[in-house]
């Protein structure tokens, strides 16, 4: 057996079944979390007294750690400062290319649906929305009066409220959601590691607006991924829903390539193997959405 710890303070748990039960932990990271809460500080300073402490376990967690999974190579260079380079696999966002594609009928081009989607419990997705309802938004209705800002995402700060705003608050599937829109947009102030909204949206052929924080580790090859700093995200709008179509599958091959989950997973489940199963009879399943490890 194998215990796969998931991110951040999760760690500490890990550690402890890790060592209790005398078997190897994988640590799977989806951001360099410290950094996360030292950013986080400047909007509440709750995080930046917390952020020491993270930096504690985070470290602890891949010193005791059997493998570490990093989702970039950034990510994978500030975890070489505490452990040895080849203790190291970087696994990026994925996606399912069965469920997330741009073969689909094409939709309307208006209303024109500018889609956001975000968590809004998280500081860094609440001033998203801020910046969406107060600035950019009314830079942009006032060139395309039809533009609809649909914002996607549990507990939605419905308090910032403005024309052509819908919160559509949790849904159970992005899917009819991503079809529907015509572009989607991450007006990110600060972002770590690899958004997986933005992974999901490029899959479905959608341009994607976003800033230089929020395309994160993402490759700037992408025709579809569009890099604006915020200053340029009203103009940006209103250019890229006159030029570009709503889906668009021209990345979709490269995108298979580097996040579609069979092509991702297969060298993690070779490295896990290595790593935790000295006489090498780990198998690993991959699941829709998560990734089981079962003893022979």
């Amino acid at each position: 057996a194998t215990l796969i710890v998931d991110y951040g303070l999760a760690a500490i748990y890990g550690r402890l079944f890790a060592g209790l039960y005398g078997i190897p932990m994988v640590y799977s990271s989806h951001n360099v979390e410290y950094q996360k809460y030292v950013e986080q500080r400047k909007t509440d300073f709750r995080r930046g007294l917390l952020a020491p402490y993270v930096y504690w376990a985070e470290r602890a967690a891949c010193r005791a750690a059997k493998l570490v999974v990093a989702i970039s190579e950034s990510d994978r260079r500030e975890y070489a400062k505490w452990i040895a380079p080849d203790k190291i696999e970087v696994v990026p966002q994925g996606f399912d290319s069965e469920l997330c594609n741009p073969f689909y009928t094409s939709p309307p081009t208006s209303p024109s649906v500018v889609l956001f989607v975000g968590n809004f419990r998280l500081e860094h997705n609440r001033e998203a929305a801020r910046l969406i309802v107060k600035e950019i938004l009314p830079e942009v209705i006032r060139t395309r009066p039809d533009a609809k800002f649909q914002l996607v995402g549990a507990e939605p700060p419905v308090h910032l409220n403005g024309p052509n705003v819908e919160y559509t608050g949790f849904v159970d599937d992005l899917g009819p959601y991503l079809r529907r829109a015509n572009l989607v947009i991450a007006p990110m102030p600060f972002g770590f590691g690899m958004s997986t909204k933005i992974v999901s949206a490029l899959a479905f052929g959608k341009t994607v607006l976003t800033t230089p924080q929020g395309a994160g580790a993402i490759s700037r090859k992408y025709r579809q991924l569009v890099v604006s700093s915020l200053d340029g995200f009203a103009s940006g709008i209103v250019d890229l829903l006159a030029t570009r179509q709503p889906v668009d599958a021209q990345d979709f091959a490269s995108l298979c390539n580097e996040f579609a989950w069979p092509s991702i997973t297969a060298g993690l489940y070779r490295r896990m193997e290595e790593c935790c199963s000295p006489d090498g009879v780990l198998v690993a399943r991959r699941k829709t959405k998560a990734m089981e490890i079962l003893p022979w």
